[in-house]
């Protein structure tokens, strides 16, 4: 399976600012920020180029600031590549 790659292991959501979060989000698939009733949520649809796989990394509902919920859909993504290549 040819995974993306971590691109940058110095990336800190923490760190960056909200557009920087989604633009780094945007480098592995198709990012989405929704503002529900009771607060923010953030998903990012993964395909993994030719094999015809994809998958979805999710923050819980609920975040109070838009920034949380992106900050933490990014550290679940480079959890479930690490995750994924380790079982590879």
């Amino acid at each position: 399976m040819n995974l993306p790659s971590i691109r940058d292991s110095a990336f800190t959501p923490s760190n960056q600012s909200l557009e920087e979060i989604l633009i780094e989000l945007e480098n592995y698939g198709e990012p989405r920020l929704v503002k529900m009733k009771n607060g923010w949520y953030a998903v990012l649809q993964v395909f993994v180029t030719g094999k015809g796989v994809s998958f979805e990394a999710k923050s819980d509902f609920n975040f109070t600031s838009p920034h949380g919920a992106a900050s933490q859909c990014y550290d679940r993504l480079i959890l479930a590549i690490k995750l994924i290549k380790e079982t590879k």
